[in-house]
């Protein structure tokens, strides 16, 4: 079934590649959304910054964080190599400030998210577990919500679609509940359910969440946003889960465009 539909939709390569690396990457391609140029320039100025930092020897969660950022910019960039270096320095020093935990389990949380996108889902799992620990005791809850969405894409990416379904159920009650100011993370969250519920025919609650999903997307990021071009992907493959072959291919070739 599904290599015949995949001579007949282009779109299917995109849906089975979602499958492996989830809805995770939805992050890393507002990359597209700016100019190269810019982000090279941040880079370059930002990495002078961190380096300034440790020569004039500023506090660790400072020189942390900055490095921190760097390392989010490097991933942006597709720099797979240094973005993981300046993740660890980034740990190094947040690791000498006790007022630091909450920076240090984000900086674990988004190593995990690197390696997800690239595929290494145990080193992904390693890392989100350690993020997931620390939160647990720090008393925020949207960041422990974070944890479990993640956790859940790790779980998607591996095809264990019970448990991905219910992480991602139970964070996105949190994320609901408390109004969670990063709606791509409640995009993310919505997108993982589709592929969950529709994996354990349940298409139809997947496609509502697929729609919710593709709502938030468009009121929050704009109809040209990676956002909303994620969630048209959540959508077609409910449709196409459903049978609805035609409104899929519609849908994918509209966003190819």
């Amino acid at each position: 079934m599904l290599s015949v539909f995949h001579r007949r939709n282009p779109c299917v390569r995109f849906w089975t590649l979602t499958l492996t690396l989830t809805f995770a990457s939805a992050c890393y391609a507002q990359t597209r959304e700016a100019s190269a140029t810019a982000l090279g320039d941040r880079i370059t100025r930002d990495l002078q910054q961190a380096q300034l930092a440790e020569r004039q020897h500023l506090p660790d969660e400072r020189i942390g964080y900055l490095w921190a950022v760097l390392a989010s910019e490097y991933r942006r960039a597709g720099d797979f190599p240094a973005s993981e270096d300046a993740y660890f320095k980034a740990l190094s020093f947040f690791e000498r400030s006790p007022s630091a935990a909450r920076n240090y389990a984000t900086a674990l949380d988004n190593l995990a998210m690197l390696y997800l996108v690239y595929g290494w889902l145990d080193e992904a799992e390693k890392y989100n577990r350690r993020s997931a620990k620390i939160r647990s005791g720090l008393g925020y809850p949207l960041d422990e919500a974070r944890s479990e969405q993640h956790m859940a894409e790790i779980d998607l990416a591996r095809h264990k679609f019970k448990a991905a379904d219910d992480e991602a159920a139970q964070a996105l009650e949190a994320m609901v509940r408390l109004d969670d100011p990063e709606k791509l993370d409640m995009v993310s969250a919505l997108n993982a359910l589709t592929i969950t519920q529709c994996s354990r025919k349940a298409c139809v609650q997947g496609m509502e969440d697929a729609q919710r999903s593709l709502k938030l997307a468009r009121s929050f990021f704009g109809e040209e946003s990676a956002a909303v071009a994620h969630a048209m992907m959540a959508v077609g493959f409910a449709e196409w889960k459903l049978g609805k072959l035609d409104e899929a291919g519609q849908r994918c070739v509209h966003r190819s465009r």
